[in-house]
């Protein structure tokens, strides 16, 4: 019997190659149209619930408003939702949600004029009777006071502001972890607090027959002095998990 060599091995021709790349093309086809339902159901969703907020503006329910508005902005993130969910917190009298909620508009929308000019209306009526304070975090978390959730967004930094007294921060982490801080504010106070987490290096077990190749600076757990040193604020340091 003759062998068949690699080199006169041949691609499927005919009906077998077309079928091939008709079933690549159908499977692109398929994920670009599931994309766009999945995006037009955010839509609708997002549409759904900003109609809903506009009727409980009507019947003066803001801080249902509020939470309808802020529904939208999640599905659907736009500067329209945003800043219904400022002016509605505003209208119902909740001063540090609106003047919270103004400082996200200024950090997601700085060049929309109608975004940013909002935001300084409320934080100028509302920001010297209130207490401000900005959060740090390592890793990325979400921020909540007393039992309320402000910001629902994991990122390093956020902006939050409380009603003068006490009251608790607290930073939600992956893996359901989370720390908290009493903290107390006045009037037209700035303050900052920081949580970082140090974690402790992971030890890798080798073979014998390798070698441990020296450890970076960078894969280093930091230590408390240096993880104090990145900061000049207050840190607040959590245990290592």
């Amino acid at each position: 019997m003759n062998r068949v060599h690699s080199r006169n091995a041949k691609w499927p021709s005919g009906g077998g190659r077309g079928a091939a790349w008709g079933f690549g093309a159908g499977l692109i086809v398929a994920m670009a149209l599931g994309s766009r339902v999945a995006a037009a159901q955010d839509v609708t969703a997002a549409a759904t619930a900003f109609s809903a907020g506009q009727q409980a503006e009507l019947s003066r329910e803001w801080a249902r408003a509020a939470e309808f508005y802020a529904l939208a902005d999640r599905i659907a993130p736009s500067p329209e939702a945003l800043r219904s969910v400022a002016k509605s917190y505003l209208a119902g009298g909740d001063r540090a949600n609106a003047a919270t909620q103004a400082e996200e508009l200024l950090r997601r929308y700085p060049n929309d004029t109608a975004s940013t000019t909002l935001a300084g209306v409320i934080l100028q009526q509302t920001g010297s009777k209130l207490a401000r304070w900005e959060v740090f975090c390592k890793p990325s978390c979400t921020v909540g006071v007393d039992t309320t959730a402000v910001s629902t967004e994991p990122r390093g930094d956020h902006i939050v502001y409380v009603d003068p007294g006490e009251h608790r921060l607290v930073a939600y982490f992956a893996g359901n972890r989370s720390a908290s801080r009493s903290v107390t504010g006045d009037e037209g106070t700035r303050q900052q607090v920081s949580w970082c987490r140090l974690l402790r290096p992971r030890r890798v077990r080798l073979a014998p027959s390798f070698r441990a190749w020296p450890r970076s600076p960078r894969q280093a757990a930091p230590s408390e002095t240096a993880c104090r040193r990145r900061s000049s604020l207050q840190v607040l340091l959590l245990p290592s998990f």
